[in-house]
């Protein structure tokens, strides 16, 4: 009961222009009270009016509630007493549905009490709640405050967005092999205030801040293809890139997967390529001295910068065996490997269905009319 009539008790000060302390408090400082929410969240506080002493208020004398949002303050509701009701009368001012305001009678015993409610929902731009009685006598007005809240927003950090040479970015950019290109990160630090970083595919370091980070990169064909990551401990969204570079295919690896059926022939490589379209993809071989060129049915499958490359070899290709370079090309340059696996399978030699040793094989080629006597002296 001893705290209710303290907190009933007026204390006059004469308000003189607020002296600016705060960017975001409306120049309010000395708070008595602090309060610390998540956005959405609503904020109760409340206050115990004396009822014998109210009633001894003039018309001139209210009760205000006022906030300060996005560093201006503006009144959400306004209490006054009405002798003739015998009740304090809540006035809403905001267009706003973010705050509530009431006034209840309390019986303590013989004391008549008045309790002020307010439910405030909690935004971005809420730094203060300011519950204050006010009075004028002539044109000097004076305050007693009631409760001084300094609201802080619990929030989680993120990147808000990720930037090269100022252009937003999306999981993948290309780029000119030997150009250099910065990669910019802009974030909330969240509350409480968390750092950020650049760091690559391996999770190292490339450059750390609180307000804002950059890098410059330059990347060549041969090199591993950086991906930029910008992070921040407990961040709710990081964001990352993979540079590519505009080069030639590159055989990965050489020696292909070879997979064979009756039907056909598949060779399977691994490709690092800034694109999955194939310009061209062709067969060489300079096994007779010159250098025909087949064209292959070949395909990418993947994602940048590594494919497989799949070629399907039919079984009716008119390909003889031996080393063949395979040739792939794209809208920048070729490249080529040569394999020293057969391309197909041995297939039935035209002439008969029946095994012919070497020997009878060539004479037969020169003589047609080879007979079986001459097959058996060849054994």
């Amino acid at each position: 009961m001893d705290a209710l009539f303290t907190c009933c008790c007026f204390f006059w000060i004469i308000i003189m222009p607020p002296t600016p302390t705060s960017a975001s408090t409306c120049g309010i400082s000395n708070f008595s009270e602090h309060l610390i929410k998540k956005q959405g969240d609503i904020a109760n506080i409340t206050y115990a009016v004396n009822g014998t002493e109210i009633s001894t208020f003039s018309e001139k004398v209210t009760i205000v509630y006022d906030v300060c949002k996005s560093n201006t303050l503006s009144v959400q509701c306004t209490f006054k007493w009405r002798e003739q009701l015998n009740q304090l009368v809540v006035k809403k001012w905001s267009s706003e549905d973010d705050a509530f305001c009431s006034a209840e009678r309390r019986n303590f015993t013989s004391v008549v009490t008045w309790e002020i409610t307010i439910s405030q929902m909690v935004s971005r731009s809420l730094s203060v709640m300011h519950l204050y009685l006010q009075n004028y006598t002539g044109d000097e007005r004076r305050i007693q405050i009631m409760r001084l809240i300094r609201v802080q927003l619990l929030h989680p950090p993120k990147v808000t967005s990720l930037n090269i040479d100022g252009q937003e970015v999306n999981e993948t950019h290309l780029i000119n092999e030997g150009q250099q290109v910065t990669i910019s990160c802009s974030f909330d630090t969240g509350n409480p205030p968390v750092t950020f970083r650049l760091v690559d595919r391996t999770g190292k370091e490339l450059t750390t801040d609180k307000e804002n980070l950059s890098t410059l990169l330059s990347v060549k064909c041969e090199d591993t293809w950086p991906l930029v990551r910008c992070e921040g401990d407990r961040s709710e969204q990081n964001r990352s890139v993979l540079l590519l570079v505009r080069c030639p295919p590159l055989f990965v690896s050489t020696l292909p997967k070879i997979v064979k059926n009756e039907m056909y022939e598949t060779w399977i490589f691994n490709i690092k390529a800034h694109t999955k379209t194939i310009n061209r993809c062709f067969l060489t071989t300079t096994e007779s001295g010159e250098k025909p060129v087949t064209e292959v049915d070949c395909f990418l499958s993947g994602n940048p910068p590594y494919f497989v490359l799949t070629v399907v070899l039919s079984n009716n290709d008119r390909l003889e065996n031996g080393y063949w370079t395979l040739t792939l090309r794209n809208d920048v340059g070729s490249a080529n490997t040569t394999s020293n696996q057969t391309l197909l399978l041995c297939r039935p030699q035209p002439v008969s269905h029946q095994w012919w040793p070497p020997a009878v094989r060539r004479r037969s080629e020169e003589s047609p009319t080879i007979t079986r006597s001459a097959h058996r002296a060849a054994k």
